[in-house]
């Protein structure tokens, strides 16, 4: 099946239960798949070539996040189509997650106070 079509297939998937944000994002990582790929047919995409365009989307410079998130859209297109594939054992790639430490109830007053200073706290 070619990408092109397992798309379309998915696409009518994604419209029910997904968010029109959510779509936005499916059809712009489309576009990269098609251009990185090109219509190819679903049976050539193996784990080597989709190591090679993880290889790809980092020396791109994006992050771990983003390209964690097209592998699992095109994860989520072979599942869909029920097409099975060795690169659909692919592990995550590591992810940052940005953290802050907690802050205080008194802190947390000021600066909403600063934030909505109609309001009495």
């Amino acid at each position: 099946m070619l990408l092109t079509e397992m798309y379309e297939n998915y696409k009518i998937y994604a419209e029910v239960y997904n968010a029109p944000g959510t779509l936005r994002y499916y059809k712009e990582t489309i576009n990269v798949l098609l251009k990185y790929f090109g219509n190819i047919d679903s049976s050539n995409i193996t784990k080597n070539v989709v190591f090679k365009y993880i290889k790809y989307l980092m020396d791109s410079g994006l992050s771990n996040n983003t390209i964690n998130k097209r592998i699992m859209f095109l994860k989520a297109m072979f599942k869909y189509n029920e097409i099975d594939s060795d690169f659909l054992k692919i592990k995550k790639l590591k992810e940052e997650f940005v953290t802050f430490g907690c802050v205080d109830p008194t802190t947390l007053k000021r600066v909403i106070k600063e934030i909505l200073p109609q309001q009495n706290l």
